[in-house]
């Protein structure tokens, strides 16, 4: 069963929003820079860059990008995410 879509999570309109998430040393950073989407009617892709992480992590890293990809279909005049990959590039 398809998720549904948090739709505040992504903003065409801005570049670049910041998000935090609680975690035990104080709470990672979520920075969207990069997000292209193709809608048609009923079905939708969605490809963005992400820098996520610890304050720290983008100090040591600054280049490292999350990848994500979404394929989204709507129903019943909800978006609802139908397929989700996620994953960091190797950087060994």
């Amino acid at each position: 069963m398809p998720r549904t879509a948090d739709a505040g999570s992504w903003s065409c309109g801005v570049s670049c929003a910041t998000r935090q998430a609680g975690t035990a040393s104080g709470g990672a950073l979520f920075e969207l820079t990069e997000l292209d989407v193709t809608a048609g009617a009923d079905v939708a892709f969605a490809r963005g860059l992400l820098r996520c992480g610890m304050p720290e992590e983008f100090v040591a890293n600054p280049d490292n990008r999350l990848r994500l990809t979404m394929g989204l279909r709507k129903v019943d005049g909800r978006w609802l995410i139908a397929h989700e990959h996620h994953s960091f590039p190797m950087t060994d």
